[in-house]
């Protein structure tokens, strides 16, 4: 039997630990959540290519142009955007809760609308502002 030293236990613990958050870190760049993440990156960095790839609806459709300009403005205004929880609604369609914060912790929550197209997820900026409208989603 081989003996273990006290090194074994704490090697094994820390790779443990580094798998756990190396697979929970990965998922925020994954999923509904990173196309979220990824469609306000790409606005920040007022990059074209990157928001449109994120969107449903072309980039310059009326919803998609207000979308992009409100989120503009609250990243211009240094608030930060933090995720919050997910509910899967029909088919390929799910809602995802989030705030942007203000520099002075005030809220300011969105309800996006992300769908899946194939393999990957995109906002629906026509669904999101939906929402946002107290209109129904068709």
């Amino acid at each position: 039997m081989a003996r273990k030293t006290p090194w074994s236990g704490l090697l094994t613990a820390a790779l443990l630990a580094f798998a756990t958050l190396g697979t929970f870190a990965s998922l925020q760049y994954a999923g509904p959540e990173g196309a979220v993440r990824e469609f306000i990156l790409g606005v920040g960095r007022r990059d074209r290519t990157a928001v449109e790839s994120h969107l449903v609806q072309a980039v310059d459709a009326p919803t998609s142009q207000f979308l992009i300009e409100r989120t503009g403005m609250l990243l211009a205004s240094n608030y930060r955007y933090v995720a919050g929880r997910r509910t899967t609604m029909q088919g390929n369609n799910t809602l995802l809760e989030g705030a942007f914060i203000s520099p002075l912790g005030q809220p300011a929550p969105l309800v996006w609308v992300v769908r899946r197209e194939g393999r990957r997820w995109r906002v629906d900026a026509d669904a999101t502002l939906q929402i946002v409208s107290g209109r129904p989603i068709r």
